[in-house]
Parts: C-alpha cells; structure tokens; sequence
C-alpha cells in the first residue's frame, strides 16, 4: 500500500494478467507481510518483477515500467 511505483504498475500488470491468461500466471507478494519469502527471493528495491519458468528465475525487472518493457521482456523470455 505505501509504494508508490508499486500502485502505479498495478494496472499495467492485471491488464498483461488479462491478455495472457493461461499463458502466464501473475502472482504478487507484500514484502512487509512475508519478508522471509523476500529475502529468499533476494528482493532489495520494489516493485520486483521475476519471471520463472519450470520453477527456475529466467529473469527479473526492477522498477515502473511501461506496458510495452513488460511485453518485450516476457517476448524475451519465452523460451
């Protein structure tokens, strides 16, 4: 509730979860809730994106993004 940048990509993200249904799952953790899951995760600025794939980080954005640096990125990542 209090990142700014977080709140602020919201719209962009459940807009992608729309369009991409059953081809990606979108997922979000509050970091003030479980900070040992963040940690694991090596979370250190949000909004933290982190694509995976077959259980395994393929990559990972940092930050307010446009729509279409989410796009490339998971165009990117695809394989």
């Amino acid at each position: 509730a209090w990142c700014m940048p977080c709140r602020m990509v919201a719209p962009v993200i459940e807009e992608l979860a729309d369009e991409m249904a059953g081809k990606v799952r979108f997922g979000k953790l509050d970091i003030d809730s479980d900070q040992q899951l963040a940690s694991d995760f090596k979370i250190q600025g949000v909004p933290t994106f982190i694509l995976f794939a077959n259980n395994e980080e393929k990559g990972r954005l940092v930050g307010n993004m446009p729509k279409q640096a989410f796009e490339d990125f998971l165009a990117q990542h695809a394989n």
